[in-house]
């Protein structure tokens, strides 16, 4: 119970410390660290995490980040499933306790995961992977791919998204942080 208050006060901090930052990144320093002593296996530094993203708490040594990852607002990585429960029950199975699937999400170099995904339980995102705005994400994700939707789909490759938008960099449209 300390544990879980103790966690709640580290978010409204990390909370607050986006608020008066800004654009400036200043949670992300806490954020990192706070994870990490909960046991997430952060390689590398991610380029953003939103301080309004949402960790599945139960168990944060399942969740692995690769280098220079984005998580967007909203984002909700969950590495257990009691939906095991309700069916079994439906069954007729007889459970005395409440019964989860609890497995790990993987979150490759450089992944960008846009604003209200869900990455469910078991997931592997590859590398160079950008997930559109709100896409439930599950299973394996190849490296490159763009996905898209409940369930995602691979809807294009990160690699040609790029060559195609190569002129942004010098339009007037582009903004650089």
């Amino acid at each position: 119970m300390l544990f879980r208050i103790i966690g709640i006060i580290m978010t409204l901090i990390i909370r607050l410390v986006w608020v008066v930052g800004g654009s400036r990144k200043w949670h992300m320093p806490i954020m990192i660290w706070w994870f990490r002593k909960r046991g997430m296996k952060i390689f590398g530094k991610p380029i953003y995490i939103s301080a309004l993203s949402w960790f599945d708490g139960s168990d944060y040594a399942k969740i692995t980040l690769g280098d220079r990852v984005v998580i967007s607002s909203g984002v909700r990585i969950l590495t257990h499933d009691y939906a095991i429960s309700r069916a079994l029950e439906a069954a007729g199975v007889d459970i005395a306790r409440e019964v989860a699937f609890v497995r790990p999400v993987s979150i490759g170099d450089n992944a960008f995961i846009g604003t209200y995904s869900i990455v469910m339980p078991g997931t592997n995102i590859g590398k160079n992977v950008i997930v559109s705005a709100g896409s439930v994400v599950k299973g394996n994700i190849p490296d490159n791919a763009i996905v898209a939707g409940n369930p995602c789909q691979v809807i294009g490759n990160t690699l040609e998204y790029a060559e195609a938008r190569r002129h942004y960099l010098s339009s007037d449209s582009a903004r650089f942080d």
